[in-house]
């Protein structure tokens, strides 16, 4: 899971709390708050973050960056039996 630590970042300022007041308001560490706003943690367990999300106003989803797109071949669609594959 990949958290965007800017947008989180942002709607902490936004509300005049540094991280400390943070830590206090949403009972997760200032080091934790500290390594996901960073972006050197994306937490594997979500509750974190969702507590953080509601702490600050934000809804869960707001939080998770899309995961990059499979770089595999898409699926050859609409050919018809007996037709010539590429």
């Amino acid at each position: 899971m990949r958290i965007d630590h800017m947008k989180m970042k942002e709607a902490r300022l936004k509300k005049g709390w540094n991280q400390m007041q943070l830590a206090l308001h949403s009972g997760i560490s200032v080091y934790t708050i500290s390594r996901i706003e960073t972006g050197r943690r994306s937490p594997k367990n979500p509750q974190p973050v969702k507590r953080l999300a509601e702490t600050l106003g934000l809804s869960f989803r707001s939080l998770i960056l899309r995961e990059p797109e499979d770089d595999a071949e898409p699926a050859v669609v609409g050919v018809s039996a007996g037709e010539d594959r590429p």
